[in-house]
């Protein structure tokens, strides 16, 4: 786990002991508490680590090693050249999908996204709470170019959500704070 620009306040009480204060270092050299959070840009394309990515290696040592033997990365997917399948190396995608603003965020009950798509196709819209649960999900079809979306939180609890646009093979994450 990684928190980037968060309040230092929102998380509130209840946490493990320790979590959030910078006391110690990773493999990396990174700052970072004794869970190895880190407090660091996660430089992130959509779910993927990219080549700078400070969550690359990052992980806890005492976990199982990535496939190529290296120190777990942080993130929803380990880093490689390549994504898995037969998408083409994360460095030669086109932009097919790109997430352009989530405004207001944070919001009340209703946000306005807007991303745009280098073709028309299948969108599907995912909000998932902190623990990674999908809490509404929402299929459009998008057109080419700029699209824009009301996302309703209507029903949903206050907290941290994450917002992932998928279309054409790639995917956009935004994190989203609903606050009632």
């Amino acid at each position: 786990m990684f928190y980037w620009n968060t309040a230092p306040t929102f998380y509130g009480s209840g946490l493990p002991a320790g979590i959030g204060l910078v006391n110690c270092t990773n493999a990396n050299g990174d700052p970072c508490d004794a869970y190895f959070n880190l407090f660091l840009d996660p430089l992130l394309d959509g779910f993927y680590l990219t080549e700078d990515s400070p969550c690359i290696d990052a992980g806890d040592p005492n976990s199982a090693p990535d496939p190529d033997g290296s120190i777990t990365d942080m993130g929803a997917h380990y880093y490689l050249s390549t994504t898995t399948g037969d998408l083409p190396a994360q460095e030669n995608m086109p932009a097919a999908v790109k997430l352009i603003s989530l405004a207001p965020n944070p919001f009340n009950e209703n946000t306005d996204l807007t991303f745009s798509l280098a073709k028309a196709g299948l969108v599907t819209i995912r909000l998932y709470d902190i623990n990674g649960r999908a809490e509404a999900i929402q299929h459009i079809e998008g057109a080419a170019g700029i699209n824009c979306y009301r996302i309703s939180a209507a029903g949903l609890a206050s907290g941290v959500y994450f917002l992932s646009v998928n279309a054409l093979q790639q995917s956009c994450v935004e994190k989203v704070i609903l606050l009632k």
